[in-house]
Formats: structure tokens, sequence, C-alpha cells
């Protein structure tokens, strides 16, 4: 008979027995059921027959056994069994139940653990509080570490369920303030959010949380403190005075031994005294009489400046300093004591016109006669400066003395000299005080007949005005002949289109050509060639050749006006002998940074068709950076495409502009690999500073980056490329700086090149400005990034995160400047976990992006080596498990 048939028939046996009132009999009827049910395994059978005999311990075994952990928790509650009822709620899924008998048993972390996988995060928290607080009724005490992370996880759990305040007050009480700030932030209490951020140490993240809730001042307070307790005194101060909190950068400044700007800055504050005392102590009388007078002491200022001038005076011509003498006698001449005009003069006449001041000696000058009402001489003096015969002035003091020569001719009445000085003025910087308006002024005028043209007649005409040559280059744009200027600028005076004989030219006035007289105009006998033999010569033969920046002139034409009546004239913007084939020059006035793409005059030169060094064949224009314009061209001596990179006009603009250029055809000269393009030439011709160099067609890694992460083996070999031509840079001592995914191409047979060598340096350069920014802040490393000297290991860093990127699909540094700037000091973060590659990649990867360069690898050859073994690993385990060997960086077995 099987087991259940018995069980069947002890249970019927066990009815009859109770019916009769035969409570043994039934009992040992159901245990002989139970018994049975037991041997056929039906325990939950069994269970219930043992819950009829009331008897729960029997019965709480056999529901276990049965695997109903719930019916047994039952039991073994009604038994006062609680920590086995726990136990088995738990295991039933009963959370809440299990936790509540845990909390009755006063074991409030497990019932808080219970409560939290329950869902019921408000009472998970609140017993963790509890815990904390000492309520525990087993009289539990915590230790420290275990305390910060009771009230770190409460914190968290409130948080999530939006009980801000409660979060907050736990992660305060555990430590926890930057967890604390970042709830702060969610719920955009951003002024609590950035005072507990920088009460945690992070002033950085507290500046930006400032920033967030509108309050800049405070954004800047943050910064500034941050800056002081990292040491940077200068930059603490710089913020401490955008926040208008003059006295603590004052202070800055003292304990930076910055008394000059610590003076300053006492002054702002309204600490007079202290600043008086500052400013005496350096020598500036006048800046602490001021001080005096601000802060009641007029007596003590009037003594202090009674001997200060004559001291100061004095003090400038002994040391040699004739123009500053000067200042200081005309700022008395002009306060009543006029007889000082004279020795102002005489100081200035002390500078020789090679030396810097000179042009802004003979500016003061010129002011110095107006104002004694010497304004015909002081013209004179103008012209002769700006129409000098060896080398015209350039640049900011080139300004002012156009600027004084275009009021005096206004006020004089030479109103077309005058629009002539400003327009050049113009041209050369638009933004120079109200030149741009006094020019339009004049144009419109004159156009509208409001004034005459022409100003006095040209008995009456400042001495020379019509019969100066030039013979240097003229301030200009690099434009073509029938170019026109932008529709809203004032016209360039000279000849239109189409007009070849001059005899019926006008000018923009519509009035013939000849009419009114142009201080600025210049007649020239010939054209001239930009370079001399020598320096052409030298320019063509050698790319290592210097830019010749001193361009000749023209040749000595008439002084006695008759060329310009006979229509041999030329516009201010262009130099040459015959109507025919005017000859284009690049302006010897810097122009203004932003103009170059604000105006058509500084836009690039249309050069399809130009022939440079009579073989290079311009075609098209293919690209423009911020520094130059590239070319397509044809070399016609040796039938093969080439590519010409013309410095703009802005970068040209300055010496370091054209220094940088010349540096950038050296180094990449230099660098002799197949992944670095041929330098064919470099010269300047017609105006153009140019390189000709080898031609590729190829895009750009960050057009490819676009697409999405490279596969890994491409991303190394391209990687190991890279490294290849940085090795062979490095080993003629030239550092690229500025790899990235835009100096990196790819031509379609998956050829790499390195291009773009205008920030590289050579290792042998001493004079580089240490605070000059050049690279990419995404990518430079940090010691680039700090101003620090840098290596070829720098150049290792920033490929480290261009092999970061291909593989990632993004760098691992972004964001504001500020999450830029954590890289100083944060080591870089690692390839997000779910990108499956070898743990020799990471390890490459790591290197490359080590904080400091000596944990770096020491040279190009050695990342080499690694990536090759990286791909070497990857062909014997192509699903991306890292095969043993060495760790990357190690020591190879000699053996």
């Amino acid at each position: 008979m099987s087991a259940l048939k018995r069980a069947a028939e002890h249970l019927a046996e066990a009815e009859r027995a109770l019916k009769k009132g035969q409570d043994a009999a039934w009992a040992q009827q159901l245990d002989e059921a139970i018994a049975a049910y037991v041997s056929a395994r039906e325990y939950g059978a069994a269970a219930e027959v043992a819950e009829r005999l009331k008897d729960p311990k029997r019965a709480a075994r056999l529901w276990f056994r049965a695997g109903d952990f719930r019916r047994a928790a039952e039991h073994h509650r009604a038994l006062d069994e609680p920590l086995e009822a726990a136990d088995l709620f738990e295991r039933a899924g009963e959370l809440v139940k299990a936790a509540e008998i845990f909390e009755e048993l006063g074991d409030l972390a497990r019932a808080a653990g219970l409560f939290e996988r329950a869902g019921e995060k408000q009472r998970s928290a609140d017993l963790l509080m509890a815990m904390v607080a000492g309520h525990s009724p087993r009289g539990i005490t915590l230790t420290s570490a275990e305390r910060a992370a009771a009230l770190a996880r409460a914190g968290a759990l409130y948080g999530e369920i939006g009980l801000v305040t409660e979060a907050v007050n736990a992660l305060i009480q555990g430590g926890h303030l930057a967890n604390a700030a970042t709830i702060l932030a969610s719920a955009g209490r951003l002024r609590e959010a950035s005072d507990l951020m920088a009460s945690s140490g992070d002033l950085l993240a507290a500046a930006d949380l400032a920033r967030m809730g509108g309050d800049e001042r405070q954004a800047l307070l943050l910064l500034a403190a941050r800056a002081e307790a990292e040491g940077y005194l200068a930059e603490a101060a710089a913020y401490y005075e955008q926040a208008h909190d003059f006295a603590q950068a004052a202070i800055i400044h003292e304990f930076a031994d910055d008394p000059s700007r610590a003076a300053e800055a006492h002054e702002r504050a309204r600490n007079f005294e202290t600043a008086a005392s500052l400013f005496q102590k350096l020598g500036r009388d006048h800046d602490a009489a001021r001080c005096l007078r601000a802060g009641g002491k007029p007596e003590a200022a009037d003594a202090l400046l009674e001997h200060a001038d004559e001291r100061t005076i004095a003090a400038h011509r002994a040391r040699g300093h004739f123009l500053a003498a000067a200042q200081e006698l005309l700022k008395r001449a002009r306060r009543g004591e006029r007889a000082l005009y004279e020795d102002a003069r005489r100081c200035l006449a002390s500078y020789p016109p090679t030396h810097p001041h000179y042009v802004t000696a003979q500016t003061l000058t010129a002011e110095i006669l107006e104002e004694v009402g010497e304004r015909q001489r002081a013209i004179t003096i103008l012209r002769t400066l700006l129409l000098a015969t060896a080398s015209p002035p350039v640049g900011a003091d080139a300004h002012d003395a156009l600027y004084l020569l275009g009021r005096l001719l206004e006020a004089e009445g030479f109103f077309a000299d005058a629009r002539a000085a400003y327009r050049r003025l113009w041209t050369s910087d638009p933004t120079y005080k109200d030149a741009e308006r006094r020019l339009r002024h004049l144009t419109e005028s004159t156009g509208a007949g409001l004034i005459p043209a022409s100003g006095p007649t040209s008995s009456s005409s400042p001495s020379g005005a019509l019969s100066h040559p030039i013979t240097a280059p003229a301030f200009a744009p690099l434009l073509k002949v029938g170019d026109e200027p932008p529709a809203n600028a004032p016209p360039p005076r000279g000849r239109h289109a189409g007009d070849a004989s001059g005899s019926n030219r006008r000018d923009d006035d519509g009035r013939p050509d000849d009419e009114g007289s142009d201080a600025l105009r210049l007649s020239v006998a010939e054209p001239r060639r930009l370079l001399s033999p020598e320096k052409e010569g030298e320019a063509s033969g050698d790319v290592d050749g210097n830019i010749d920046g001193n361009i000749e002139g023209a040749a000595d034409g008439d002084t006695d006006g008759g060329r310009r009546e006979a229509g041999g004239r030329r516009d201010a913007y262009f130099m040459a002998g015959d109507e025919e084939d005017p000859i284009e020059l690049t302006s010897e006035v810097r122009t203004h940074p932003g103009f170059v793409t604000e105006s058509p005059f500084f836009q690039p030169p249309s050069l399809e068709g130009r022939v440079l060094r009579g073989r290079f064949k311009i075609e098209r224009e293919v690209e423009r950076t911020s520094t130059a314009f590239i070319y397509l061209a044809r070399d016609t001596v040796l039938e093969r495409r080439v590519a010409i990179k013309v410095l703009s006009p802005s970068a040209g603009a300055s010496e370091e502009g054209m220094k940088r250029f010349l540096l950038e055809a050296r180094l990449a000269a230099r660098v002799h690999h197949p992944a670095c393009l041929a330098i064919y030439d470099f010269g300047t011709e017609r105006g153009l500073t140019f390189i000709a160099m080898e031609f590729v067609d190829a895009r750009p890694l960050a057009e490819v980056l676009g697409e999405g992460p490279l596969p890994l083996r491409r991303a190394l070999e391209l990687a190991r490329r890279a490294a290849d031509v940085l090795a062979a840079a490095h080993l003629e001592g030239v550092f690229h700086q500025d790899i990235k995914p835009t100096t990196l191409l790819i031509d379609d047979a998956e050829r790499l090149r390195l291009v773009d060598f205008g920030v590289a340096a050579r290792a042998s350069t001493t004079d580089r400005e240490q605070d000059s920014f050049l690279g990419t802040p995404k990518y430079m490393s940090p010691e680039q990034a700090n101003g620090d000297p840098i290596d070829g290991r720098s150049d290792l860093y920033t490929l480290g995160v261009v092999l970061f990127e291909m593989i990632a699909g993004r760098p691992p540094f972004e964001g504001t400047l500020a999450a830029l700037a954590q890289r100083l000091t944060r080591p870089p973060p690692e390839l997000p976990a779910d990108i499956a590659v070898p743990e020799r990649v990471r390890q490459i990867l790591a290197h490359c992006l080590a904080l400091k360069p000596a944990e770096r690898f020491p040279t190009a050859a050695e990342l080499v080596h690694a990536l090759d073994d990286a791909l070497a690993s990857l062909g014997l385990s192509q699903d991306g498990a890292s095969p043993s060997g060495p760790e990357i960086g190690a020591n190879p077995d000699p053996g």
C-alpha cells in the first residue's frame, strides 16, 4: 500500500475516533498520517495535519521542509521565536514583517536594511537616525565609521524620497557636506548648496553653484579663496578685485610682494592712509597726495606735492627717461606754468629717429605746438613723421599720430586731407577712438556739399601736402585693383575699374580726382619689388631663411607735385609705377585682431590664378584657420599638386605672428618622416607670406570621430603611427604641443599625417613666453596648461587624450573650463567599464595620461613599442580578453 493511501486511511480512522470521543486514538491516527505524508515527501499535507494536532513547532518544521517559509514563520512567531520568524519572513519575501520583528528585537541595522529593500525608505532612514541617536534597545554603540556610514545612507534615502531638509541634516551630521550640497542643488537651493560645498573644501564646485544661482560675486570670492589657498596669489587678488573686495585684494597683493597693486587696491577700498603710505614708498607722490586729499588731509597732500614734481622730473632726466619727464612738465604747463612747455619740448627733442619713443615724442611735440598756437608747425611735424622716407611708423604710436593729424587738418579746414588721415587710421584700426565717426562725417558732409571737399586752396594748404613721395609701403590691406571696399565703409580713393588712362578719374566725392589736396597722397616713379634680390634669393632657396620684415619701398619720386597732376597718382591703398600694373602691398600698420573676419578689407585675397615663385599656380582656396588661408596649387615645374599656406593679415600683424609662422615652416622642415608633410618653399612675394608644402587628399580625424568611436585595432594602429612620427620629431628636438583630432589627417589608404606645427617649439628655445596660452585646452597636458616647461612627454599626454577619444567616442575631459582645470590635480578618468578593452590598453592610457611627466612613457619610441605589443596581443586574443604578459611599463625580462 502506498504511503499516501495509508495516510488517507489514518485520517479516516482519526475522524471516526474523534466522533467517538477517543482523543488519544484520534491523535495517534493523525501522527500516523503525518508519518505517512512525510514518507511520501508531502510535507505541506503533513504540516496541515500537525496544525490540526495544534503542534505549531512540528507544523513550523514541516512548513519549512515544504518550502512555505511564510507559514513556517507564522508558527515560529506564535511560538515566541521572533528571530527564527524574522529570518523565515525575509526568506519568504515578507520584508516588512521581517523588518518589524528585527526592529522589535532591537536589531535596527538589519531592520533598516530590510525596510530599504522593501521600498520603505523613510522607515529605513528613520531607523538609521535612531541608531545614530543611540535609541537602539540593544544599547549598541556605533563606531565613528559606522555612524558616518549610517548617516550617509539615511541622507541618501531621505533625498531619494524628496525629504530635503532631513537628508541635508543627516548628511551634515555625518560630515558628508558635498553630498548634502548636491541634494540642495538638485532641489534648487543653490546658495545653500554653494555654502555647503565651500565648507566641504571643494571651492571650485562651490563657485560653480554660486554662479548657477546668479551670485557672481560669491563665485568670484570662492575662486579667490581657492587660488589663495593654493598659493596663486596674483590670481586670488584678481578675483577679489573682480568681486570688489578691494581690501582683501590689497592684503593679498602685499603678501605677494606687489606694493604697487596693493596701494591701488587700498585706495579703491578707501584705505587712503595706507594707500598713501605705499604710494609714497614707491615714489608715486602724486598718487600719494591724491589719497591723502581723499582721506581728508589736504595740507599733507600739498606738502608732499610741493617738491614732488621737481624730484620726479629730475629723477626722470637723470635716468634718461625724457618722455616721462616731458609728460610731467606738460602736466604742470597745462595747470598754468606755460613756460614749462618749452622745457617739455626740449626733453622730447632728446630722442633720435631710431629710438623706440621717437614717434610718441614727435606726436607729443605736435600736441604742445597746438596748445601754444602753432598748429601749422604741428601739422608739418606729423606729416614729416608719417611720411618718413626710411621706415614709416606702425602700431598704436602711428595711430595716435594719425588721429592727431586728422584733428588738426580738420580744424584748419583741410577736410580732404583730414579724411585721408582718418581713412588711413580706420583701415588699420577701425575701433580707434571716434575715427570712424569723424571719417563718416567728413565723407557724408563733403558728398552732400555741406563743406568743401578740398578745404582751403592749395596755396594755403599745409606744407608739402601734395608732393611728398612715400618710399615705403603704404598702410594697406590685401586688395587687388578692382576689389570693392565694404558697402558701408568710406571707399578708398583711386582709379575706378575700367579707367586705365587716369584722365577722367574722379574721387569719392564725384569731383575730378585732381581737385583737392590729399596730405597722404603718394607719387612714385616706378614699381618696386617687395623683396630685395638678395632676400628673394634667400627666401626661395632656403625655407629656414628669415622673413624680410623691411620690404623695400618705391624709388624717390618727384616732389614738385608734377606727377600728381600728370596722372601718376596712386591711392594710399596701392603703390605702383604705371597705370597698367599696380603692385599689391601688405599693410605696415598692424590691424585690430577682430577686424580680419568683420571687414571685407581683410578677407582672404582672391588668389586664383596667381603664380608664386614662377611655378606655384594657385587654383582654389581649400581651408582657412585663425591664422592662415590654405590654397590648392599646381607646381608647374614638377607637375604635382601642392598646398600653399598664406599667413593672414591679422596673424601677420604682429612680429610674434610672423616669427611663429616662420618657426612652423622651419620645424616642419626639420622632421623627416612619411607622416609629416614635406616643405617645398617659404617666402614673401608681392605682400604674401607663404609656405609651399605637400598636398594630401585626406580628412581630419575629428571628422572620422564624428561618425562614432573607432574599432579598437584601428584606434591603436592610428595612435601607433602618430607616436612614430612624434618619435621622429622629438629626435630633432621638436615638440608639437597641439596633437588633437584636427591636426591628424587620414587618407583613403588609412595613412596618417601630422600637420600644423604652428604651436610647436624646439627643445633649444629659451625665450618662450611661459604664460602664453598655446594649444587646445581640452587636449593639453597639465604642465602645458600651467605654463610650465615642457618636453616630449607633453605630446605623449595629448596623444593619450586622442587615443581615449578614439576608443570612447569622447575625450576624457569635457565641460566648463573649471571642469577642465580639474586635470591639474585629479587623476584622469578611466575608460568606461562597459567598453571591452584589454588591460594592456588601459595601462597604456594610464601611463600616457599620468599627471606627472615622470610617470609617463619616457619617450615616444617606448609608446610605439607598447602599442606594438598591444596590437600583437589583439591578434592572439580577438575577444578582447587580456592575454598574459608583462605589465605595460614594466621592465622586460632580460632573458
